[in-house]
């Protein structure tokens, strides 16, 4: 994503770029050109096109047909395509494997109708929504059931775009805010043990180039719980 950014039109956002500096930024983005990354997420990861476009100097168009809404954004210099679809929760949400199929369906749909080739990467999230209905609720987790559903949301994915060369698990970081935290930090760190665990069942010989990956959102941020940090 650093890279990207070094594309940006803009550059208070990219810094001073030179021709060898874009050329080297290119090369290595280069396994990105013609592909695109979806994320089936929250409002958390459609911050990236609501935000991350306009700096990167694209324009962001949203498509909607029903109940299915797809946002996208393409950055010009390497045909990369951002693409985004609601997920609501994680695990709480979750539905037969016939309807799930048919929600991947129908966003695949809407995503060849306005010329958005299949994902060739993947980002999966939505804990905060479960922390977030188990707290209203006030129910406890079931985390056996919990993995089991993340388990089979990966299988599922996997099934459904068999092309895809990786795909992410984006963790959620602890926060607490006037409301207080959606939950207690083990159960954030529970949730990222379910993550990893996940990851390692799916890349059994451990290797760095496994398929499911885990995408640590406060790693990313340089998260160490505190405002002052970046969250």
């Amino acid at each position: 994503m650093t890279d990207i950014l070094r594309l940006s039109f803009n550059e208070m956002i990219s810094g001073h770029v030179n021709d060898a500096v874009e050329l080297e930024v290119l090369e290595r983005l280069k396994g990105l050109r013609g592909q695109t990354l979806l994320q089936i997420g929250t409002s958390v990861d459609n911050r990236l096109l609501r935000f991350g476009c306009p700096l990167l100097g694209t324009t962001r168009n949203v498509y909607k047909e029903g109940e299915i809404a797809v946002s996208e954004c393409q950055i010009p210099l390497i045909n990369f395509t951002i693409a985004y679809a609601f997920n609501d929760a994680l695990t709480r949400a979750h539905f037969p494997v016939e309807e799930q199929e048919h929600h991947l369906t129908k966003i695949d749909e809407l995503m060849s109708k306005y010329k958005i080739q299949a994902p060739r990467f993947i980002i999966l999230s939505g804990i905060e929504w479960d922390m977030k209905w188990h707290k209203d609720n006030k129910q406890e987790v079931d985390w056996n059931y919990t993995g089991f559903v993340i388990h089979e949301k990966v299988s599922l994915l996997r099934q459904h775009y068999p092309d895809v060369l990786s795909l992410f698990l984006r963790t959620q970081p602890y926060t607490s805010g006037k409301e207080g935290s959606l939950a207690p930090h083990e159960s954030f760190q529970r949730y990222n043990g379910l993550f990893y665990s996940t990851a390692r069942r799916h890349n059994p010989n451990e290797d760095i180039c496994g398929v499911v990956h885990v995408a640590d959102f406060a790693e990313m941020m340089l998260y160490n719980g505190t405002a002052e940090s970046g969250w």
